[in-house]
């Protein structure tokens, strides 16, 4: 699962553009698994012993290279800004309606806000 996602980013382009310099990468990966297998017993004790607030954080600033990511993506087409933000806004509120959830409701929101964009740039203002 996750160590063969991580082999894909280690020895792949984004690594280095000539294939032949790419193993340097996927070496330190192998010793860094060796590493954490290890001392494994170790950083679980670690992390059970850190209070649930700071785990909650750690995780929280851990995934936010990908939340800008994916929000710089979906946001990068101006078309399409206010309903990505509004989807993100809406599935995110955890928004709970005759018993379905916010993700539906984020992309009802979202595609209704996209058709009403297109058809109101379909009309003319006089």
């Amino acid at each position: 699962g996750l160590s063969a996602i991580a082999s894909a980013i280690c020895t792949g382009p984004d690594t280095h553009p000539d294939p032949a310099k790419r193993w340097p990468a996927g070496v330190s990966l192998a010793i860094t698994y060796t590493l954490i297998t290890v001392f494994a017993g170790a950083l679980v004790a670690l992390f059970l012993a850190l209070p649930p607030e700071l785990m909650r954080t750690i995780a929280g600033l851990a995934l936010m290279t990908s939340l800008i990511g994916a929000l710089s993506s979906a946001t990068g087409d101006p078309e399409l800004r206010f309903a990505a933000i509004l989807t993100f806004a809406v599935t995110a509120s955890g928004l709970t309606i005759a018993g379905v959830g916010a993700a539906f409701w984020g992309l009802v929101a979202g595609l209704l806000a996209l058709w009403l964009e297109r058809a109101w740039a379909g009309r003319t203002l006089r």
